[in-house]
């Protein structure tokens, strides 16, 4: 199907709001819209590596749905046996404990059964231990910015059980947009939170819906409880209902006040009972000014300008010995010096092919450093200074630049030495490095395999 996109979206800016009186609605407007199946999940293995080669990937989800999305709104939760990841309008599931295989993947579209032309979007995926339940929040919306906010709620404890499926507010045909839901719990309450944008994309208010957790898991319609802030109050915005992970028959949200304040919703009752009361309170804060995060490590960061000033040597100081000598070198020492610049090329670009965003001039070595061992680096740990080395050596050459072949090879080689033993140290406390490299050259390939 064609992709519908959202237009822009205009956020309220901080601004000195009064706190207008909300306007609560206490009839149950939920509304169970039907049960459904879940595919079966995806075998998966135990470990986190399991884990991320089993994650819904880019191209995943344009071949599943045919919708090529920005930003991927990717949300996960963990169950006893199996993983969820929803992105977007798409859904994986993933056993925690047997080996991969196909299947698995679920197109939210068609799971929520849509009416034609809406598409489904801004997914929130939790497990609730207590219960052993899984809650799938989000909004589904037309080109005209028609929604509706939905919810799901599993009928066991791994989500490839039945579900139950809730609409929870009807902005069919208004051209309102209740965008980004938010998803929280507590005891005995489940509670949904979303911003209303008119059809040019101007906030509205905040919304906020109160469920009787008990009834969604007797599998019936619950009785709900809502609030909608009055048009223009823009202190109340984005509204994030609160995962409780222990026991608590208060359901708490929290949003920021104006841009400077904390704001707290504590909500006590059972809309089931009709005796929902809540507490909404200000707080300034004292935020702590931002520090910048501190760098990764860097092998060789004293002597990185030596580095590069040699580099510049290379492009220099060959070329000032060519005109000097004014005659060429022997073809032979110059197809030599061809043969080394060809090479070193060739290597470079297979290292960068394999190392992809993960390569640095700097040799910087961040802790979650992704561990390569394809390309060039299935038989040697540096690649790319060989490449470096014949490049001192070979450029040089081609115009007969003895000298700087010799003197800048040998600077290169001392400067490197230096360099290389930081980045051993940094690289072998990478988790994984040692395993997958230790026992492999530094340079030179070996010819034969074994130790």
């Amino acid at each position: 199907r064609a992709p519908i996109t959202k237009p822009h979206l205009v956020r309220p800016q901080p601004a000195n709001s009064a706190l207008l009186p909300p306007v609560a609605t206490s009839p149950s407007r939920v509304e169970t819209v039907t049960t459904t199946s879940r595919a079966k999940a995806i075998p998966g293995a135990p470990g986190i590596g399991s884990l991320f080669g089993s994650l819904l990937t880019h191209d995943a989800q344009i071949a599943i749905d045919g919708i090529n999305a920005a930003p991927p709104d990717t949300q996960l939760a963990v169950g006893p046996s199996s993983w969820m990841e929803v992105v977007n309008s798409t859904a994986r599931i993933v056993a925690r404990n047997a080996g991969m295989g196909p299947g698995g993947d679920v197109n939210l579209d068609t799971f929520f059964r849509l009416p034609a032309g809406f598409a489904f979007t801004d997914p929130r995926i939790v497990y609730d231990a207590a219960r052993g339940r899984w809650y799938l929040s989000g909004v589904a919306f037309d080109s005209n910015l028609d929604s509706f906010v939905l919810l799901a709620v599993s009928q066991g404890s791994e989500p490839t059980f039945n579900w139950n499926l809730y609409l929870l507010l009807n902005h069919g045909s208004d051209r309102i947009l209740c965008d980004q839901p938010h998803l929280g719990f507590s005891d005995d309450k489940v509670t949904v939170a979303c911003d209303d944008f008119n059809a040019s994309g101007v906030f509205l208010h905040d919304v906020w819906m109160v469920l009787d957790k008990n009834a969604l898991l007797r599998n019936v319609a619950p009785a709900e409880y809502t609030v909608s802030y009055s048009t223009g109050d823009t202190g109340h915005f984005s509204i994030q209902p609160v995962y409780s992970v222990t026991s608590t028959p208060t359901q708490y949200l929290t949003y920021i006040w104006n841009g400077a304040a904390a704001g707290l919703i504590a909500i006590t009752g059972n809309p089931a009972y009709g005796n929902i009361s809540w507490k909404d309170t200000q707080s300034n804060i004292a935020i702590p000014a931002v520090t910048q995060q501190p760098a990764a490590p860097q092998a060789g960061k004293s002597i990185f300008k030596w580095i590069a000033l040699v580099n510049a040597g290379l492009f220099t100081l060959p070329a000032l010995e060519r005109w000097w000598r004014r005659h060429p070198p022997p073809p032979a020492i110059a197809a030599v010096g061809w043969m080394m610049a060809v090479s070193a090329l060739a290597l470079r670009l297979s290292v960068l092919i394999s190392l992809r965003s993960s390569w640095t001039v700097r040799a910087v070595v961040p802790g979650d450093l992704r561990v390569v061992d394809s390309g060039p680096y299935r038989f040697i740990r540096h690649p790319n200074y060989l490449a470096l080395g014949l490049e001192f050596l070979g450029l040089p050459l081609i115009g007969g630049a003895y000298a700087s072949a010799l003197g800048l090879g040998l600077a290169n080689a001392l400067l490197l030495r230096q360099r290389i033993t930081e980045e051993n140290a940094l690289l072998m406390a990478i988790p994984g490095y040692r395993e997958r490299m230790a026992d492999k050259p530094a340079f030179l390939p070996r010819l034969v395999s074994g130790r």
